[in-house]
């Protein structure tokens, strides 16, 4: 397993193995995936992306545009053999900023 980190911030953008990888999305890569517009770098299974697959993306699409940064936490597609096969992501509350607590409420 290879772990794939980003230069700049020295987090962990993706996984890989020999067949199967996952990869951080962006948010350009997750419009196309809700607008069912695969780009010409993009490698997409027969039947990607799945209803599921552009509703977990909203989400995240929707953080994203509300200037939240889910950094390593984000959604992730799928690939098989270099395909795209999927997505996965943490629920969308998961995506909302997080309330800080004053000290009279710990």
């Amino acid at each position: 397993m290879t772990d794939l980190t980003a230069p700049s911030t020295g987090l962990s953008t993706g996984l890989s193995t020999e067949r199967l990888s996952l990869h951080l999305l962006t948010v350009e890569e997750g419009r196309r995936i809700v607008d069912v517009t695969p780009g010409e770098q993009d490698s997409w299974a027969e039947d990607f992306p799945m209803q599921d697959d552009r509703d977990g993306v909203k989400g995240f699409l929707g953080a994203a545009e509300a200037g939240h940064d889910a950094g390593p936490f984000g959604c992730y597609r799928i690939d098989q053999d270099g395909a795209a096969i999927g997505t996965i992501a943490p629920p969308v509350s998961h995506h909302r900023p997080l309330r800080r607590r004053s000290a009279s409420q710990y």
